[in-house]
């Protein structure tokens, strides 16, 4: 059984979001390759899984997009985590503020 986390927290001026597994982990050479369209990596499909190699360009783009960023931190047999972070606006801020209890 595969394990996932997820989680999101406000950091100076910015949302950052992050997703970790405990897969088999990326080598850094291949980390560079990630974000390219049409790359393919050596990391073994845990299940089975076909891919286009666009996935992470196009979320690269969306958050750009949005004026966040998006990065991974990884090591071979040590799992994955893939972030990526949005600006906190002011009016952003101000509905936070209002929302927490």
């Amino acid at each position: 059984m595969d394990a996932y986390w997820f989680s999101a927290s406000q950091v100076g001026q910015e949302w950052v979001f992050a997703v970790r597994d405990e897969g088999a982990g990326i080598a850094p050479a291949e980390q560079q390759r990630l974000f390219t369209a049409f790359a393919e990596v050596g990391t073994r499909k845990t299940g089975g899984e076909r891919s286009t190699g666009l996935g992470l360009t196009i979320a690269q783009k969306i958050v750009a997009a949005h004026g966040g960023r998006i990065w991974v931190e990884s090591a071979p047999g040590q799992g994955t985590t893939f972030y990526f972070s949005l600006p906190l606006n002011e009016q952003n801020a101000n509905n936070l503020q209002e929302s927490r209890p």
